[in-house]
């Protein structure tokens, strides 16, 4: 099963996401299985700002991912003092796999703050015709750290479902200092 939400701060303050679970459902609405998510990228986000929540799992109670019908997010907001997220995302590209193999994604990240990043994690949402998010990959680089203008490439294989890789036509980044 794979999920993917978008997530938009519609307050006036910045927010911290956290505790992050999902539930996967049937089509009778019953419960199949309960889980948490790691984290959102960015996993802070300003006011009018957007953060990705995914996750790619098999529902240990399903007999197939056809049994699940839906999945819900649920997660909380903190009120947080800064944002710290200069990072853009730029230059994403996709390569389709080979039969049996799994697409590639590679992308830019570039440092736009005052500050050396040392630990930064990037998510890539990939996007159908119509503007849905389906899809969703994390990465990092292959830099220890990233200087104020400083840019670095990710390279990235995508386990996604064929349904994902052969709908998608455009693509959106996330990056942040974790």
């Amino acid at each position: 099963m794979h999920f993917v939400a978008h997530v938009v701060n519609e307050g006036t303050v910045p927010v911290e996401i956290r505790n992050i679970k999902y539930e996967m459902r049937s089509a009778t609405g019953a419960i199949v299985e309960v889980g948490d998510i790691p984290q959102a990228y960015p996993n802070k986000i300003a006011p009018g700002a957007s953060a990705v929540i995914g996750r790619t799992v098999r529902a240990d109670a399903a007999v197939a991912n056809a049994d699940v019908a839906s999945v819900d997010i649920r997660f909380e907001t903190i009120r947080t003092s800064s944002i710290d997220n200069l990072l853009d995302v730029s230059n994403i590209s996709f390569r389709g796999s080979s039969p049996g193999g799994q697409p590639v994604i590679t992308g830019d990240v570039q440092n736009n703050g005052r500050n050396v990043y040392d630990n930064i994690q990037t998510a890539v949402v990939l996007i159908d015709s119509t503007s849905r998010w389906i899809g969703y990959v994390t990465a990092s680089l292959p830099v220890r750290s990233l200087k104020p203008g400083d840019k670095a490439q990710f390279v990235t294989n995508a386990d996604l479902p064929p349904s994902v890789n052969t709908r998608t036509v455009s693509f959106r980044g996330f990056s942040f200092d974790k």
